[in-house]
């Protein structure tokens, strides 16, 4: 059975995994700096970045080179 707020909880679970993923990626970056391995981590520090949660609005975005 839905609930009018069916899809607010849904979105909301939604948001705080994609939160939690990216505090622990922060978490893991942290670690390594601490254990002197960054380097061997391969983790690179950027300006910008573009993250896509739907496929389809990634194919679009990404064009035919995809």
């Amino acid at each position: 059975m839905t609930t009018p707020h069916s899809s607010v909880i849904a979105d909301s679970q939604v948001v705080a995994q994609t939160m939690i993923k990216l505090r622990l990626a922060h978490l893991l970056r942290s670690v390594a700096e601490q254990e002197g391995i960054l380097g061997e981590s391969h983790w690179r520090e950027v300006e910008s970045v573009d993250v896509f949660y739907n496929s389809d609005m990634f194919e679009k975005a990404a064009g035919p080179c995809v």
